[in-house]
């Protein structure tokens, strides 16, 4: 997370773009952990703008238990946010990672597999990415993995290419772009 307190001393230093993981709006996907409410996510990218810094957001799609709807929630906040740059990253299961164990010990097909598309799978804006769509829940002191059985790989990604290509085209983010200084008209009509 970004504190307030970091903001003038970023400026000194010269930044003048930041990244944040703002994840999803669903809360109960986001990493608890981190306890990064939405509400105070929204106060982040507030403080940061104020600051005259420009973010590059992130969003994750296509989580367990992800329906058109919820992704709609995130397209929302992300609208909401108005960053400079946003991303909106199918769920993926990387090699690594807790889930990536899990789902090879359970045989779910991961990109690495016997005539899969290996590595490039994992590109998250490649033609041959394959989205994670098994979910995850705690049952009693477990976690188990489940199909999800709202939206397959193909319709993540394909509500990804909408809601990334309708971000970039609102006129909201247009005329925030052409008033920034540091992008200005020609990079508005790019």
């Amino acid at each position: 997370s970004c504190k307030p307190e970091f903001l003038e001393p970023l400026l000194e230093a010269g930044f003048r773009h930041l990244g944040i993981g703002i994840e999803t709006a669903r809360g109960e996907f986001r990493d608890q952990a981190k306890d990064f409410t939405n509400e105070k996510a929204y106060k982040v990218v507030r403080a940061v703008h104020a600051a005259g810094i420009d973010l590059g957001l992130n969003y994750i799609i296509g989580g367990p238990g992800e329906t058109v709807e919820s992704i709609g929630e995130t397209w929302r906040m992300a609208e909401e946010n108005n960053s400079a740059f946003a991303n909106f990253y199918p769920y993926m299961a990387l090699p690594g990672s807790p889930a990536h164990a899990m789902a090879a010990s359970l045989g779910y097909p991961l990109p690495e597999r016997i005539g899969g598309p290996g590595w490039p799978g994992y590109a998250y804006y490649g033609r041959q990415c394959e989205p994670f769509y098994m979910g995850l829940r705690r049952v009693g002191e477990k976690e188990e993995f489940y199909f999800s059985d709202t939206l397959s790989p193909v319709e993540i990604l394909a509500l990804r290419e909408v809601v990334q290509q309708h971000y970039y085209l609102r006129p909201e983010y247009l005329r925030m772009i052409r008033l920034n200084p540091r992008f200005g008209e020609k990079a508005a009509m790019n």
